[in-house]
């Protein structure tokens, strides 16, 4: 508490005195979503430029469907990040022989547990290493990002669109930013199972509808997330920034 105070206290006497909009050049976001909350807080839109982390590609080959087997979800297991709610709607749809792995631990992995203790299809993996994590996700169908609290970006999103394989995410914080606003195929309501359901069933049912979306984030990825756009336009931001104080 005196710790939050100090900080609050720090913050509205800069506010007062202008250093947030006399003394910076520019500020970078993550996402949107990001820029949205500091300009709410009172930050000039003006001053705030939105770069998001950069994630390349991974390096393989987009795999067929017919070995796209398993449906990951890959996060710390606490009640924020909502794997309780992918548990809930893998119940409710037809999963015709694929599997829902959890990659991750973390306080709620009991409970969880025994929300699946007699289905086969959902499978416990632990914490693994990043590089067996990178292999899960690219020989994944698919992806599920079920978070309930705002992520600020949405790291995981990324980098299963980098490895060619769709993502499910929730439509909450940085997430839409990500995945895109406009692609309903890829959000569901966070918390909402019966939403998630309606939206994960038909990429296992349909290799059409999988297909559909696996192109429709590649081509996002590609044209938003290319590292060395990215790389080109963050530096541009700071050359900027060195011009406007003459280093």
């Amino acid at each position: 508490m005196i710790g939050s105070a100090v900080v609050a206290t720090m913050l509205g006497v800069h506010k007062a005195l202008g250093t947030w909009t006399g003394c910076v050049s520019r500020y970078i976001a993550i996402s949107d979503f990001v820029k949205e909350i500091h300009v709410k807080a009172g930050l000039p839109a003006d001053k705030i430029t939105v770069r998001s982390n950069i994630v390349p590609a991974f390096d393989s080959a987009i795999q067929s469907t017919r070995e796209r087997r398993d449906v990951v979800v890959i996060a710390r297991l606490v009640p924020e990040k909502g794997v309780a709610t992918a548990i809930a709607a893998w119940k409710q749809i037809q999963s015709d022989g694929h599997r829902l792995r959890i990659i991750g631990g973390g306080p709620q992995e009991e409970e969880l547990r025994s929300l699946t203790e007699k289905d086969s299809t959902v499978v416990f993996m632990g914490q693994i290493k990043s590089e067996q994590v990178r292999e899960e996700m690219k020989r994944a169908r698919l992806t599920i990002v079920p978070s309930l609290w705002a992520e600020p970006f949405g790291r995981t999103a990324l980098e299963s669109m980098a490895a060619g394989t769709p993502v499910l995410a929730s439509r909450v914080g940085g997430l839409p930013d990500v995945v895109g606003h406009c692609n309903a195929n890829s959000l569901f309501n966070a918390g909402d199972e019966m939403d998630l359901a309606a939206k994960l069933q038909p990429l296992l049912s349909s290799d059409l509808a999988w297909h559909q979306v696996m192109v429709q984030q590649q081509e996002r990825y590609s044209r938003l997330y290319n590292q060395e756009r990215l790389y080109r336009e963050t530096l541009e931001i700071y050359q900027s920034c060195c011009a406007e104080v003459k280093l």
